[in-house]
């Protein structure tokens, strides 16, 4: 059965586990933007950082002694400058589920532990960012409700 729990700094191994298939999965699926690294590229301390802030979480999704999947979410406010209506929203930054447990509802109930954390903190609206090649993450996103609201475009040059 899989838990989820909030990460410590105790389960840098993990974390790192889970960020190294997504880094590899990143560079296959970008090839041109990223790149594999064949090893832990986040330092110990970045980890922490990430633990510790006080307006943020990585909820990590265990089965047994496996992590197998783990978001990690903060609270962000809109800039205070006149054009901008004020507010306070929650930005997913990753979620992670390995590969062979797709479909199993790892990341839906990532998801919704996410929600029910920004909720928890008075917040109205989640965030995040896709890349448009992820069309499975595309399409699971707009399952949970998620519109696009802005497309960055890119266009190399000669």
């Amino acid at each position: 059965m899989v838990s989820i729990r909030p990460a410590t700094v105790a389960d840098y191994d993990l974390i790192c586990q889970l960020f190294s298939l997504l880094d590899s999965f990143h560079a296959r699926l970008l090839p041109h933007i990223f790149q594999e690294t064949g090893s832990y590229v986040r330092p110990y301390h970045y980890i922490a950082a990430l633990i510790e802030q006080p307006d943020a979480v990585l909820f990590l999704a265990e089965e047994a002694d496996t992590a197998v999947g783990l978001i990690h979410i903060s609270i962000d406010e809109a800039a205070d400058l006149p054009f901008f209506r004020s507010r306070r929203y929650a930005m997913v930054h990753n979620i992670i589920v390995r590969e062979e447990r797709h479909g199993q509802g790892i990341g839906l109930r990532l998801m919704d532990r996410a929600h029910e954390w920004a909720v928890d903190r008075g917040v109205t609206s989640v965030e995040l960012s896709v890349w448009t090649a992820n069309q499975n993450a595309m399409s699971f996103y707009e399952a949970l409700g998620y519109s696009p609201v802005l497309v960055r475009l890119v266009r190399s040059l000669p």
